[in-house]
């Protein structure tokens, strides 16, 4: 069975949305609950992330460019999971902060490529609908993700957390398996090739996360 390249980007551009907004707000409770961080030293965490993304993606182009879409996709989500499942169990503030930190770099690897990715091939009104379709995606993501963060954390400030984790891996299951449907020069196109002037039309996601 065939599958577009729309209905892998859209539906995990809404899971990674959800996930990386949900995990911010969640360790600002949790940072609080388990390490007594003040205001200041849990606001850090969004910073740390949005710094770390910012400056991947600003440093890191030559490399992105190197590596296929879907590869960096599934790289990115699958180091998201690792870094997820060790702040879980971070031993102190500190370590929470690097782990952060690296997370940030991992979801460099994620939206830039998904957005090539998307509008390879695609032109005026196609791309302006597939465009549409994306960030509606992510950007109701990113409109669940407080709210679920408010109310699990309320029951458990680990919740949430745990939440963002049961997210990422059900994306990376989703991804690799609706891939296997994908034509070959879809999956194995690389991001220099995926990219065109009008890729830049697709809003980031990194104001809203």
């Amino acid at each position: 069975m065939r599958v577009s390249k729309l209905a892998i980007v859209c539906p995990s551009a809404l899971v990674m949305g959800l996930t990386t907004s949900c995990l911010n707000f969640a360790l600002v409770f949790s940072s609080h609950d388990k390490f007594g961080a003040d205001t200041f030293q849990a606001s850090l965490f969004g910073s740390l992330y949005s710094l770390s993304y910012l400056f991947c993606c600003s440093f890191g182009g030559k490399l992105l460019q190197k590596i296929p879409p879907l590869k960096s996709i599934i790289a990115s989500l699958s180091c998201c999971i690792v870094g997820i499942f060790l702040m879980v169990n971070a031993p102190s503030l500190h370590v929470a902060y690097v782990l952060e930190t690296f997370i940030g770099i991992f979801v460099a690897f994620y939206w830039p490529q998904l957005m090539g990715w998307l509008s390879q091939g695609l032109e005026d009104k196609q791309l302006s609908h597939a465009t549409s379709f994306f960030n509606f995606s992510w950007s109701t993501g990113t409109i669940i993700a407080p709210f679920l963060a408010g109310c699990l954390s309320d029951i458990n400030s680990a919740y949430p957390i745990y939440a963002c984790l049961c997210a990422a891996i059900v994306n990376l299951f989703y991804v690799t398996i609706a891939s296997r449907g994908l034509e070959k020069d879809a999956v194995m196109l690389s991001a220099k090739e995926a990219n065109t002037p009008a890729e830049t039309e697709a809003h980031s996601p990194l104001t809203a996360l």
